[in-house]
């Protein structure tokens, strides 16, 4: 049904962006890379700021350049505004901003905390998730630290709250028409995902067993939802560690099933390439190593791609042969479906680099030296 697939697949790795700053060229962390809805730019986070670059350029464009923090922009899906985190002196905020900095506006009237900024297909609403209800009133008993989740319409019509179950709701993900959202919530004790149509109505649970079920991501074709879950493995001895694998299931919850089955290896992120033919997402290896206050050690991540056909065979994208196990994370696809950006720290500093597909198979250029891949 499924299989894994070594590092004979093909895959095109070169590195972004490097950023000159000061007398000479110093080198600071990327992150956060998100595509322009022409595939010509990336936007991203670094030093406390938001930075446009175009795909082919060595610099890159400060548009936000504030002394508040700035971060995880996410780019509209018509291209015309960027939505990004700040934390200021007036608090966190979400703001939006234009691809050269010219045009600013603040979208959140109430300092909180914020989380998972998505953009809905129209470009006209932002989903997120928000501990809000607790910087309301300090009143508002046990919802302080709640996480809701919410719609804000960016022409200023004000705001939806969704859910009010004084829980942690998070992980917004749109249907491809923009009527519907699915998020995961601990409502009722462990972890489920659920939907409800953007005007609040129509709450349905989707998932509903023991084991926490996480991160839900829509398939642009409307048809599946991808997701993540603790589930226990198959055709494995008892005693091999639970972990993290892949699900998919149809929109309206029924025909659950794996898509991974791999020991000691947690899969989270999942993300669709724009014509639902592929997932990308994280694998993060289980050490099963504890310190001396039971701390369980990080195992190296990596990125995976996975063709949605029968089989659902997948490849490594990346391979870590350092001692950073966050070398690399993060993967966003561009508006074409055969190239992905994603955060890559070698040489000890993260930056943005792409991987570009190739057909349907995948050939692997080392990231790790200078040469660029053609």
């Amino acid at each position: 049904m499924f299989g894994w697939k070594s590092l004979s697949f093909s895959l095109m790795i070169s590195g972004l962006f490097t950023l000159s700053c000061g007398s000479g060229d110093v080198l600071f962390s990327e992150s956060h890379p998100s595509w322009s809805s022409d595939g010509q730019n990336i936007s991203f986070s670094s030093r406390g700021d938001i930075y446009v670059s175009g795909i082919d350029m060595f610099d890159s464009i400060n548009i936000t350049n504030s002394e508040d923090s700035d971060f995880e922009p996410v780019w509209a899906p018509n291209g015309s505004l960027i939505a990004y985190q700040t934390h200021g002196q007036y608090g966190p905020e979400i703001n939006l901003i234009s691809q050269d900095g010219l045009t600013k506006t603040n979208l959140s009237s109430i300092p909180a905390e914020y989380y998972g900024l998505v953009w809905s297909p129209s470009s006209d609403m932002l989903a997120f998730s928000s501990d809000r209800a607790g910087w309301k009133s300090e009143l508002a008993q046990g919802a302080l630290g709640a996480m809701e989740i919410y719609v804000s319409f960016i022409d200023g019509k004000g705001d939806i709250q969704l859910t009010f179950d004084n829980a942690i709701a998070t992980n917004p993900t749109w249907s491809p028409d923009g009527s519907r959202v699915a998020f995961q919530s601990n409502k009722d004790g462990d972890f489920e995902i659920y939907q409800i149509s953007i005007d609040g109505t129509g709450l349905k649970q989707l998932t509903d067993n023991t084991w926490p079920d996480l991160s839900p991501s829509w398939s642009p074709d409307g048809s599946q939802i991808a997701f993540v879950s603790s589930r226990p493995k198959t055709d494995f001895q008892t005693d091999v560690t639970t972990g993290l694998d892949l699900y998919l299931m149809q929109e309206d919850g029924t025909r659950q099933f794996a898509i991974t089955n791999v020991p000691y290896i947690n899969f989270t992120n999942p993300s669709w390439s724009p014509d639902s033919k592929f997932l990308v997402f994280d694998g993060r290896y289980s050490t099963g190593v504890f310190d001396q206050h039971g701390i369980g050690m990080k195992g190296i991540n990596e990125i995976y791609v996975m063709g949605m056909y029968d089989q659902y065979e997948y490849w490594r994208v990346t391979e870590n042969k350092t001692n950073n196990p966050d070398l690399h994370g993060g993967p966003v696809w561009a508006p074409d479906s055969k190239t992905i950006a994603f955060h890559s720290g070698k040489s000890g500093i993260t930056q943005i680099n792409t991987a570009q597909i190739i057909g349907e198979q995948y050939e692997i250029c080392k990231i790790y030296e200078e040469e660029t891949c053609r």
